[in-house]
């Protein structure tokens, strides 16, 4: 659960990017990370990881669910501040 935000919000970020008619394409170094998130290896990657994600959480008790959302909260607020640091890191 811990690594969901990660693999979900990857294809998400990555897609958006993608398809943005404002993205740079030329000379952008951080294309082909793009292009890596986008591929179909990839997004086949998300939905099986997402539909693992959906069958398992079907056989947890609802204590052991709120744990799960819990870890999966906590993994996202900590993935945001990985982007943020990184989209401010001259901002001391």
């Amino acid at each position: 659960m811990a690594l969901a935000p990660c693999l979900i919000g990857y294809g998400v970020i990555a897609r958006r990017l993608h398809t943005a008619e404002s993205s740079v394409r030329d000379g952008n170094p951080y294309w082909k990370w793009i292009e890596n998130y986008v591929a179909d290896d990839y997004t086949e990657a998300v939905k099986t990881g997402s539909a693992l994600i959906e069958e398992q959480i079907q056989k947890q008790s609802p204590s052991r669910i709120e744990e799960l959302v819990a870890i999966f909260i906590r993994s996202t607020e900590m993935e945001v501040g990985f982007w943020n640091f990184g989209a401010h890191s001259d901002v001391e």
